[in-house]
C-alpha cells in the first residue's frame, strides 16, 4: 500500500499491525518496539474490528470511543456497509473482500458529512487479524479524520461518499520447485 500520503496516525496503526502480523500467535507484544506518535491515546480511540456476519454484513465488533463520538452512536453491532451508500458501498464491500482474500491491509479516502451538510475528510483503513481460531474473518480497522479538530465542528457523521481505494499489495505466491526427469534420468 504505497499510494499517496497517509496520516501519521494510520502509519502508525498499520506499522503495529505489521509487527502483529510478523509476531503470529504470539501477538503484538512479542513484536518488539515500534514507532511512537505521541499521540497513542486518540490512536486506540480510533480503532475498530470489524467481524463477517452472516450474507455479505460486516458490523463493528469493537470501537474506539472516538468513532463513537464522530458517528454519533454506540457502534458495536452496525454494520459498517451502512455508512456507504449505492456504488460506494459495493466498491467499499470489494476492498473489504480484497483485504480478507489478500491478507494485505486497504484504504479507504472519503467525504463524511453531517447532517447539517458538514463534511470533513477521513481515512479508514483495513487490515486482516491473524489467527481467528472460530473461523470468523475480522478486520482491524483506523477512522481518522484529516482535517484538524478546530475546522470540524463536532457534528456526528451519518453518510460517506468515496473519494478513493488503495486496495491491498498483491502478494507475489511463492515459486515452488519442480522436479523434472528426462527418460527416466532426473534432470
Amino acid at each position: 500500500m504505497t499510494e499517496g500520503p497517509a496520516h501519521p496516525s494510520t502509519i502508525a496503526m498499520l506499522e503495529a499491525w505489521k509487527r502483529m502480523d510478523c509476531a503470529g500467535s504470539e501477538g503484538l507484544m512479542s513484536a518488539g518496539p515500534g514507532a511512537v506518535t505521541g499521540d497513542e491515546d486518540a490512536l486506540v480511540g480510533r480503532l475498530f474490528v470489524l467481524q463477517k456476519q452472516a450474507g455479505t454484513a460486516w458490523s463493528f465488533r469493537t470501537a474506539g470511543e472516538q468513532i463513537a463520538a464522530t458517528l454519533g452512536c454506540p457502534v458495536p453491532g452496525r454494520d459498517f456497509l451502512d455508512l456507504w451508500t449505492g456504488s460506494d458501498r459495493e466498491m467499499v464491500r470489494s476492498l473489504i473482500m480484497a483485504v480478507a482474500a489478500q491478507g494485505a491491509p486497504g484504504l479507504v479516502r472519503a467525504q463524511a458529512e453531517s447532517l447539517s451538510g458538514r463534511a470533513v475528510r477521513v481515512e479508514i483503513a483495513l487490515a486482516p487479524l491473524p489467527g481467528v481460531a472460530n473461523g470468523n474473518s475480522r478486520l482491524l480497522g483506523h477512522y481518522q479524520d484529516l482535517q484538524p479538530e478546530t475546522e470540524t465542528a463536532r457534528e456526528p457523521v451519518w453518510r460517506h461518499a468515496l473519494i478513493g481505494i488503495v486496495p491491498p499489495e498483491r502478494r507475489a505466491p511463492r515459486p515452488r520447485l519442480r522436479l523434472a526427469s528426462r527418460n527416466g534420468e532426473r534432470v
